[in-house]
């Protein structure tokens, strides 16, 4: 039941972040995903642990995002930032807080995160930029290309990191 729970709050929270970005509203989701994060935290058998991961998740989401802006793989729809904007590290935090319940499972099977990452990731950038948050280069290759690679490669770093501090 706990890991439906996280699924659930995961989904909510990418799709709350999602939505206030178009309307400017991102006081609201990252309220959501701080108060879950802390939630996270208080229930954590080691808090300073979650604390680092949320942190480490956070910066490498920031300097990801960041290059993938620079590269013109992606843009912000609403913002004109050649940063990743503070939404966008916040759906990071977001992802990690995945790895104790319903991600679990997947540290044992690295081959099967990276096959995730390389499909699921592109997956969410292109519906990102459908409900309008982002939008993808013209070439809808080149995004999906750089957005695989950067996240084949994020994904191995984060469960790196979660399983040498857990």
């Amino acid at each position: 039941m706990v890991n439906l729970l996280n699924f659930a709050f995961f989904q909510i929270g990418w799709f709350l972040t999602a939505y206030c970005a178009i309307y400017d509203l991102n006081l609201i989701s990252s309220i959501f995903i701080i108060t879950l994060s802390a939630f996270y935290i208080k229930r954590s058998s080691k808090p300073k642990v979650k604390i680092k991961l949320f942190v480490f998740a956070a910066i490498l989401g920031f300097l990801v995002d960041s290059i993938l802006i620079q590269l013109n793989s992606f843009s912000m729809a609403q913002v004109d930032s050649r940063v990743s904007p503070l939404f966008m590290i916040l759906l990071w935090v977001n992802f990690i807080a995945t790895f104790d319940y319903s991600l679990k499972w997947i540290h044992n099977y690295k081959k099967i995160a990276v096959v995730f990452a390389l499909i699921g990731a592109p997956l969410t950038y292109y519906m990102g930029a459908k409900i309008g948050v982002i939008v993808l280069n013209q070439s809808l290759f080149y995004s999906m290309f750089w957005i695989a690679i950067a996240w084949g490669i994020s994904i191995l770093i984060l469960m790196k990191a979660y399983n040498k501090w857990h």
